[in-house]
């Protein structure tokens, strides 16, 4: 085998020249001088989504105008392809795109287990710190592409900075707002008839609630002037958002007394949720505008109320439903509707 470099003969198998040490792999090595190119499929593809030229004038512009605002930023762009900053939306997409399967490979399928289990347990601390992790993956992901084509504290974290800041508004921020259009999550502080400390509740925001429909409302803040079971007088003051059954409509007459319910004269299929707390016999129309939800998710050390107090809670203007409840999603031993 001759040697590129001194032409010396070495024995066949030799991997450097026995006189000048030059390697002698590299000259045996098939070199194909054909570049790599694109099929027809990624050609019309570009065409119709010019990506790659998109992004490559917003990484030229990039680097035109950190240059020209402080040289202490030092990129090295050549490393960066410009494919890569697209590909920056999915966690191991660049990694993979860059020669990296395996390290692209084991960060996407963690980040999915994360954003999995974060799902299951939302509204709860565990699945707060879950979809936090899945996050801080995502972020690993980025740091990792740029970190080599950026040199310097200040240029690493301009870098992480901008970038991290450009996939949350195209890519997280869109999804968020849209979810929460269509589910809410409320966690229950206090143990109250069937709802346990620490559930994780989801309602579907506004809407139209209707007469059976578990719901989530606010009672807006009010004094009522009242008397006590002993017959002291007492001024009670109701507030905050509870969670309960929709009993009877507007117009319709409510009777409840032994713990019974009647609507219009008739026996009512719809039940509080929790029956057994309300403890007064009341008996009322529902004005216009206004839903009969009698409140029986009470805290268990909740004092007895007059039947003044309780009507007022009763009365719910429309306005303030807040949602229908869907499921009770955590624990998942009680996983299931209301």
């Amino acid at each position: 085998m001759q040697c590129p470099s001194c032409q010396f003969e070495n024995m066949p198998g030799m991997a450097a020249c026995g006189r000048c040490g030059a390697q002698l792999r590299l000259a045996a090595a098939a070199i194909d001088v054909q570049p790599p190119r694109a099929s027809v499929r990624a050609k019309r593809l570009r065409r119709w989504f010019p990506w790659y030229r998109l992004a490559g004038g917003l990484r030229g512009a990039a680097a035109r105008f950190l240059a020209s605002q402080s040289p202490d930023f030092d990129w090295d762009w050549d490393r960066l392809p410009a494919g890569v900053f697209l590909r920056m939306a999915l966690p191991g997409w660049p990694q993979r795109y860059l020669g990296q399967p395996q390290r692209g490979r084991v960060m996407l399928w963690l980040y999915v287990a994360l954003l999995g289990l974060g799902i299951l347990s939302i509204g709860t601390t565990f699945g707060a710190l879950v979809l936090g992790t899945a996050l801080a993956v995502h972020i690993s992901s980025i740091m990792d592409v740029l970190w080599p084509a950026a040199h310097g504290w200040r240029t690493r974290s301009l870098a992480v900075l901008v970038c991290v800041t450009a996939v949350g508004a195209v890519v997280y921020l869109p999804p968020l707002w849209a979810v929460s259009q269509f589910v809410g999550v409320r966690r229950i502080a206090l143990t109250a008839g069937p709802l346990h400390a620490g559930d994780a509740i989801l309602y579907r925001p506004g809407g139209s609630a209707e007469v059976g429909d578990v719901v989530l409302y606010e009672i807006a803040e009010a004094g009522v002037q009242a008397r006590t079971a002993a017959g002291y007088p007492a001024y009670y003051r109701v507030q905050g958002q509870f969670i309960d059954r929709i009993v009877a409509g507007p117009g319709q007459a409510i009777v409840w007394k032994q713990r019974r319910l009647q609507i219009d004269g008739q026996s009512s299929p719809y039940q509080p949720l929790h029956p057994a707390a309300v403890t007064a016999d009341l008996q009322f129309t529902v004005p216009a505008g206004y839903y009969g939800i009698l409140p029986s998710t009470q805290p268990q050390d909740a004092p007895p109320f007059p039947p003044e107090i309780w009507q007022v809670m009763s009365l719910v203007p429309q306005r303030q439903i807040l949602g229908r409840v869907v499921l009770r999603q955590r624990p998942l031993w009680r996983w299931g509707r209301l």
